[in-house]
C-alpha cells in the first residue's frame, strides 16, 4: 500500500500540517494540503476533499481531534496572504466547520501561525500558542470551544517563541508549552 496524499510541509516550526488518525478507527486519516482539508478511510490510499478555506492562499496546519467527544475537531490555518490566521470547528465529525472566535486583543500577525491542544476529557477545553504573539499574547485558554478566550500568558513565557502546546491526559488542565532554545 502506498500513500496517495502527503500533508502541507515547511521548515518553518509550527508551519505544516499534521497528519491525524481518528481515535475511532485506525483507517481513518487526516491531513491539511493547501487550503483544505482531506480525510481516508481506507488508510491513506485515497482522500476525500471535506473542507476548504475560502482563503485560496491558506494553509490547513494543526488538526485536533477530541478523544472526549470524536464529532469535535479544531483546525489551525495560517494565511500569508491575509498575514492572519484562524482555528475552525466541526462539531458533526467534519461535515459542517465554522470559525471560532480570535482571542481579543490579538493581531493578524500574532494569529498566523498557531498549534492548539485539547482536553482528553472535555471536547469544549482548548488550549492556544501562538508562534508570532507578541509579549502579553503568547498563550490563550477556552473552555466553551473557543466562543471566548483567556490570555494565561505569563512573565515567564512573555519573551519565549512558542513551538508547541499539549494537554496532558490524566491532570486537571495540565498543559506543556515548548518553546525555541530547549525552554
Amino acid at each position: 500500500n502506498t500513500v496517495s496524499k502527503y500533508p502541507n510541509e515547511s521548515y518553518y516550526a509550527m508551519e505544516y500540517s499534521t497528519m491525524v488518525w481518528d481515535p475511532r478507527c485506525y483507517n481513518i486519516v487526516w491531513i491539511g494540503k493547501g487550503n483544505t482539508l482531506w480525510r481516508s478511510t481506507n488508510g491513506a490510499q485515497s482522500y476525500d476533499s471535506i473542507f476548504a478555506s475560502p482563503d485560496k492562499g491558506a494553509m490547513m496546519e494543526h488538526i485536533v481531534i477530541a478523544r472526549s467527544n470524536p464529532n469535535y475537531m479544531y483546525v489551525t490555518q495560517s494565511s500569508n496572504d491575509l498575514r492572519d490566521g484562524k482555528i475552525w470547528k466541526s462539531t458533526d465529525a467534519g461535515k459542517t466547520w465554522r470559525a471560532v472566535n480570535d482571542p481579543p486583543v490579538t493581531s493578524g500577525s500574532e494569529r498566523r501561525v498557531s498549534n492548539i491542544a485539547v482536553s482528553y476529557t472535555n471536547e469544549k477545553e482548548l488550549w492556544l500558542a501562538y508562534r508570532a504573539g507578541s509579549r502579553s499574547n503568547k498563550v490563550f485558554h477556552s473552555v466553551n470551544g473557543g466562543d471566548t478566550w483567556i490570555n494565561l500568558t505569563t512573565s515567564m513565557v512573555e519573551e519565549e517563541t512558542s513551538s508547541d502546546i499539549i494537554h496532558q491526559a490524566g491532570t486537571n488542565g495540565g498543559v506543556y508549552l515548548a518553546c525555541d532554545r530547549g525552554k
